[in-house]
């Protein structure tokens, strides 16, 4: 993880394991070489944090989340072939949010959070647009993820593929797993989605 001490002069901070733990579990000798490898040369060239900034929308208005979707979703009209990263999460029973990304870190790059329920104390949910919203943003992003020419990328997709289908009806044109690209090429490592991207990000915090 790339971190960054804030002062008094902005040290660059990666957290590895002890070499001696290494010498005691050799297999993760090559995971730290890499962190060390990929990550010294971009401290020491001051290439720490992306320029410009990444454009992530969270918490978004309703025309903040319709105007993002509508852009994809006319760019792929167009003609366009769209390649956006896709991710849910969920919790007792529900898909508590939705995110998109169009691309790495580069100008007019966006990362979408789509929230759709708010915690509330106790422990239960209130949904987080009204009906008429949800709606309009539901349709939205069926529109985006089943377009033809659409390409998702996702972590494990098979769960996530199994929620939208019974929420929304739709498959996503899933056109690559990470997860499964990397247990292909690396069978017996790690698989959760912290870990792979570490080892592929450029940026990774």
């Amino acid at each position: 993880s790339m971190l960054e001490l804030q002062a008094p002069d902005a040290l660059k901070v990666l957290p590895i394991l002890h070499p001696a733990a290494i010498l005691r579990a050799w297999y993760n000798r090559d995971v730290t070489i890499h962190d060390l490898s990929a990550r010294v040369p971009l401290a020491l060239a001051g290439d720490w944090r992306p320029s410009p900034a990444p454009n992530i929308v969270h918490m978004p208005t309703f025309a903040d989340a319709t105007g993002i979707l509508s852009d994809w979703h006319d760019q792929l009209k167009r003609g366009n072939v769209l390649r956006l990263s896709h991710d849910i999460e969920t919790a007792r029973g529900v898909i508590t949010c939705m995110a998109f990304a169009d691309g790495p870190f580069s100008a007019g790059a966006n990362a979408l959070v789509i929230p759709l329920v708010r915690p509330q104390p106790g422990g239960a949910f209130e949904n987080y647009w009204s009906a008429a919203e949800e709606q309009t943003v539901s349709r939205l992003m069926v529109d985006v993820w089943s377009h033809p020419n659409v390409r998702i990328e996702g972590q494990n997709y098979n769960y996530d593929t199994q929620w939208i289908e019974a929420c929304y009806g739709s498959r996503p044109r899933l056109d690559f797993d990470t997860m499964l690209a990397h247990h292909l090429l690396w069978p017996g490592t790690p698989k959760a989605l912290d870990y792979i991207a570490s080892l592929y990000n450029h940026y990774y915090w």
